[in-house]
């Protein structure tokens, strides 16, 4: 796989991250907002990963922490 190839995978996945977070608007419970908000983080996480900005890696990763942290309490 070339960079080309690897940097449309990044922005796919960058781009189902922000409609995930564009849809997150219409949930109403608290639990819900927090899972797919993960989701979200996750699926940017993965594409900064594969674009090589890896401190909003670990800065999303960070956000899915606290999140799991908020949904326990």
């Amino acid at each position: 796989m070339g960079n080309v190839d690897i940097r449309l995978i990044a922005n796919i996945f960058g781009l189902l991250g922000s409609i995930l977070m564009v849809l997150m608007g219409i949930l109403k419970k608290k639990k819900d907002v927090l899972v797919a908000q993960n989701a979200q983080l996750v699926l940017l996480g993965v594409s900064n990963v594969m674009m090589g900005g890896y401190i909003g890696a670990i800065v999303n990763a960070i956000a899915v922490f606290r999140n799991n942290l908020c949904s326990k309490g």
